[in-house]
């Protein structure tokens, strides 16, 4: 066997074993030192964005012209599932929805160049394709305040140093800087004056002075054009020929056209203006006029050392200028912070797994003192083995593209217990075989070659338990798939060091009496004095013992009913976003006056040290909005909730930001970590008419389900629109189409992008436009003076208007009218929500044919994560099977030790209901690791129990034999590895890795005290049954 060939080659060359154990150990540190550190795993989510701008479209226009072609277009990509679109006025957004585990850099080639053959109408901008990618996330979001210095100059410290400062740093990806005012030069034509020009009779043609003609004047006036080349007689010389207007003065002196020596310049029928960029969004910190900045690092640098070196440029500069500086988010600290709870669990981990070896091992019968000192080499021996195992892991994972991360790190940190175990039975079992006189190498020989087979298939049977999540699609194979790894690399280091470096050092170290004795009768522990006589017990009343058994599991299953069911657990960080919504119509200072009603309870909280800090943006898309959530007509405030603040802070400010004609605030508080608890339901119907009705259904009846808030749909209202019908005939006298009409029409409108200008030092884009009083009514377009070969007319005499109600937005699922539910849902059982609203979702759908409602969102994240939980078990189970059948070389043993699989839930359940945990995916990744865990100790022995049967000794014998010779060390890895985890699930279970190691945590400890109890007495008796009983009754009838 090669594991018996690999430990005969360690011990003949021990010292270079210890040396290769000493190098493992610095590369181990070395690799954990240099991983890149992030918040968490890369995630590819299966999903892709293509955002198309049509300004100046309604939405019904947006919906024929642009969304409507697209989905046609898009249609049959491969692997996709489904697409989602939203036409808003100006913009079509589709979500396309691919297959969890489709390569999705193929998908953005293949979408990317379909997309280049597809047709848009004349003033669509080209599609932009984009995805979600969680490493795109910036790391560091600051805001810059200052008391001395105006709102100009910090932009320009801002953009002059800070910034290059900041993309200096190795490592940094992307600096983006929000709140920067640009600015716009604003050309707005007189319509009085254009007027009286254009009715001039001294113009040869009628319409010959048009806004089309001023904005071609305008780009015409600055450019930089090659013009060829010119030899000198002795080089070549390039020639270009240029034209720039620099100030507001040579803009005004643009020449339009020369009437009786008379020249008629722009500025004789525009007012030119400097003003700010109406695209511009405005960025308050804690009320005050801020500049934000955002650090995106490259997806292999470390996120600690960029962001603290990111972090330290802008101070250095801040402290000089005399500009605060505040932390919006900072994702060093929070991975330092999960870096320091690895530490701290590895270490009481460490202490509390060594104590318990310790315990174990203490031979006190030569004197307590003696007994100290004896039990102290065994256990070095042990203790040992705990840091080369993890490091050894952690040094397998340099060698793939795994990164220090939450699930990674906490993977680690739950080895910690495990790592010891197979170590444990191979020193017990070389104590052993010095205690009959063997030499110390060949003592450490015979009883590493005498375990291998069984520690090898315990430490595969827990490896293999994970490798159904590689296959699995979705969030949770991709979430936890980081996890599982770590812990396998960590697993399979440590076999490497139980049947290498414990043998080597084991005989070097121990000594014949360092353990107790543990022979006949007379010689066995307190321990085993209790087992022998129970099970004797038990495999004489059989019946009575595995129906107690089988009561408690039945029992455990119905603690469900009072665990709540949830998908992740909460972190540490607090935050709360403020939504705020204001009608479309809306002005810029209705919009502000809402935002200040929001800020004002905001200082009120932070005055009085419940609120750390606050940013508001408005214009733009906040820290914690969706993409696209932003406009002109919306904000979002980001809140830093300080650790000391009630839990019903969120609650007081929905109460104080109650809902009024003129705003809406939707008030979410989140935290650090992973997805958290969200209501989703699609509607999708054949007609609008049908979506609405159940759209209005469903909002109702939710208003009665409690622990939900903020419940709204994307199915919004109407807005008023007024339609221009062209008559062509009348177009037509004018030697005009009705398209050249309807141009005519929308430029004083609209306006016209001439281009960018450098004025006054600034590069700025010049917008071309007609005064407000265009905009003031129907009257003013009605008097618009339409000019065309032929001759001009007001707009009156060539169109008829009327107005009508136009959706503000309209959705669609594959082709079919939709909308969706969202909310957020504050129990903490979502699950049990989430129950009452699919069956409020049936009953509705059951009473409106054609109608479909879907579950989205946290449920249909449940419904998922455990259906793929429980087929990972189930192919687990498989896999340990199989794996035990080729270890033992026996069909039967592996089936009796499948027996210790149930036992484990009866712990687990119990350490829920008694702790108040959730059954998440945590704890459900918990149970998936004792599938693993808990047949370690039946294969210890059942593997023990066949060798003394092929020794001759009967059934009954071995397995009281057996199982008194292997209690010690099964209650010993059991012990260890349950008190390893106590630190994650209680002392530092609030910290970084807690988020996932506190409840996985409780589940394990649990498991393992229920199942290797009732392992030690339910399986001798299966395997009494299946040896025994079974095949005499088999015998009897035949």
């Amino acid at each position: 066997m090669i594991v018996t060939y690999i430990t005969g080659l360690a011990l003949r060359r021990g010292p270079v074993t210890i040396l290769a154990f000493v190098l493992i150990l610095a590369a181990g540190l070395f690799t954990f030192v240099n991983l890149p550190v992030e918040v968490l795993p890369r995630v590819q989510f299966p999903l892709m964005t293509v955002n198309v701008d049509y300004p100046n479209a309604g939405s019904e226009e947006v919906l024929k012209d642009v969304t409507y072609p697209l989905e046609q277009h898009l249609n049959g990509l491969d692997n996709l599932e489904t697409i989602q679109s939203t036409s808003i006025e100006g913009t079509s957004i589709l979500l396309l929805f691919y297959e969890y585990g489709s390569n999705m850099e193929q998908a953005q080639k293949e979408l990317e160049s379909r997309l280049v053959s597809m047709e848009l109408p004349d003033g669509a901008t080209r599609p932009e394709v984009g995805g979600i990618d969680p490493g795109s996330e910036p790391i560091l979001q600051l805001s810059l305040t200052s008391d001395i210095l105006d709102f100009a100059a910090m932009s320009d410290i801002v953009d002059a140093q800070i910034e290059p400062a900041v993309n200096s740093v190795e490592g940094v990806n992307l600096v983006s800087v929000a709140g920067v005012q640009e600015f716009q030069l604003l050309v707005q034509i007189d319509p009085t004056k254009l007027a009286a020009l254009q009715e001039n009779p001294l113009l040869k043609t009628p319409g010959q002075i048009s806004i089309s003609r001023i904005a071609k004047e305008l780009r015409e006036s600055n450019f930089s054009v090659p013009s060829g080349f010119q030899f000198d007689g002795s080089q070549m010389i390039s020639v270009r020929t240029i034209n720039y207007v620099d100030s507001i003065e040579e803009i005004q002196n643009i020449p339009l056209i020369i009437l009786e020596n008379e020249v008629i310049n722009l500025g004789d029928v525009a007012e030119i203006l400097l003003v700010p960029s109406s695209q511009n969004s405005i960025s308050r910190t804690n009320g005050y006029s801020s500049l934000g900045i955002s650090v995106t690092k490259e997806p292999n640098a470390n996120t600690v050392d960029v962001s603290k070196a990111a972090l330290q440029k802008v101070r250095d500069v801040s402290i000089i200028e005399g500009i605060e500086v505040v932390e919006i988010y900072n994702a060093g600290p929070e991975i330092e912070s999960q870096l320091n709870t690895l530490k701290n669990e590895g270490m009481y981990g460490f202490i509390f797994a060594v104590a318990g070896v310790f315990l174990f091992l203490l031979n006190v019968r030569k004197g307590f003192l003696r007994g100290l000192t004896l039990s102290l080499r065994p256990t070095s021996v042990i203790a040992l083995t705990i840091p080369i195992s993890i490091l050894g892991g952690v040094l397998l994972m340099g060698f793939t593209d795994l990164t220090l991360n939450i699930m990674t790190l906490g993977g680690l940190a739950i080895s910690v217990g495990r790592v010891v175990d197979d170590s444990i039975v191979v020193l017990e079992n070389v104590y052993r075989h010095m205690q009959r006189g063997e030499s110390p190498k060949v003592a450490a020989f015979n009883a590493t070659k005498e375990v291998a087979a069984p520690i090898t298939a315990s430490t595969l049977t827990t490896i293999v338990v994970f490798a159904p999540l590689g296959f699995i699609q979705g969030l949770v194979g991709s979430f936890f798939f980081p996890f599982c790894i770590a812990v396998s690399f960590a697993l399979i280091s440590s076999l490497v060091v139980s049947v290498t470096l414990v043998p080597v050092v084991g005989a070097f170290i121990l000594r014949p009496g360092d353990l107790s004795d543990e022979g006949g009768d007379s010689s066995l522990s307190f321990l085993q004095r209790i087992y022998k006589p129970t099970l004797q017990w038990a495999l004489g009343h059989k019946l009575a013992s595995v129906g107690i058994a089988f009561a408690l599991c039945l029992a455990s299953l119905g603690l469900l009913r009072f665990i709540p069911v949830i998908f992740f657990p909460t972190g540490p960080d607090r935050y709360i976003s403020i939504d705020i919504f204001v009608p479309p119509t809306s002005t810029p200072d209705q919009s502000n006056s809402a935002v200040l009603v929001a800020e004002q309870e905001l200082e009120n909280l932070r005055k009085i040290g419940q609120v750390e800090n606050y940013l508001t943006t408005i214009g733009d898309e906040g820290l914690a909005s969706f993409p696209g959530a932003g406009s002109p007509s919306s904000a979002n405030i980001f809140v830093n909730v300080d650790s000391s603040a009630p839990a019903g802070i969120t609650d007081a400010l929905r109460l104080s930001l109650s809902p009024t004609a003129t705003s809406e605030y939707k008030v979410t508080e989140g935290s650090g970590g992973p997805p958290e608890a969200g209501l989703e339901l699609r509607i999708t119907a054949g007609s609008l008419e049908a979506v609405s009705k159940v759209n209005q259904e469903i909002l109702e009846a939710l208003k009665d389900v409690s622990s939900v808030e903020n419940v709204e749909s994307d199915l919004t209202g109407t807005r008023p629109e007024m339609v221009i019908k062209v008559n062509s005939e009348s177009a037509s006298r004018l030697g005009l189409t009705p398209r050249e009409v309807a141009s005519r029409i929308s430029e004083p409108m609209k306006g016209q992008m001439i281009g960018n200008f450098s004025i006054e030092g600034k590069d700025v884009e010049v917008l071309l436009t007609v005064q407000s009083s265009i905009n003031s009514g129907m009257d003013s377009i009605d008097e618009l003076i339409i000019a065309g070969p032929l001759g001009s007319a007001p707009a009156k005499e060539l169109i008829e208007t009327f107005q009508q109600e136009t959706p503000i937005t309209i959705a669609r699922t594959d082709g079919r009218r939709s909308a969706t539910i969202r909310g957020e849902i504050t129990a903490e059982d979502t699950r049990k929500v989430g129950m009452e609203i699919s069956d409020i979702a049936l009953m509705i759908e059951k009473r409106n044919p054609g109608v479909s409602i879907v579950s989205g969102g946290i449920f249909a994240d449940i419904e998922e994560g455990f259906r793929d939980i429980f087929l990972a078990m189930a192919i687990s189970i498989i896999l340990v099977y199989l794996v035990m059948v080729g270890s033992l070389g026996s069909l039967r043993n592996p089936f009796v030790i499948l027996f210790s699989l149930p036992l484990a839930a009866i712990g687990a359940l119990v350490g829920l209901a008694v702790t108040g945990s959730a059954l998440g995916l945590p704890s459900m990744m918990g149970l998936l690791l004792l599938i693993g865990l808990v047949v370690t100790n039946a294969i210890v022995l059942i593997s023990f129990v066949q060798q003394l049967q092929d020794q001759g000794m009967t059934v009954r014998e071995s397995l009281i034999e057996g199982g008194l010779v292997r209690l010690r060390p099964i209650l010993m890895t059991a012990v260890t590895t349950g008190a390893a985890l106590i630190p994650l699930a209680v002392f530092v279970g609030d910290e970084g890795g807690g988020i996932i190691g506190a409840d996985l945590a409780i589940v394990v400890i649990g498991g393992l005290a229920s199942s290797t109890f009732l392992t030690l007495l339910v399986i001798p008796i299966i395997y009494e049954f299946m040896h025994e009983t079974m095949p005499k009754f088999l015998r009897l009838r035949r």
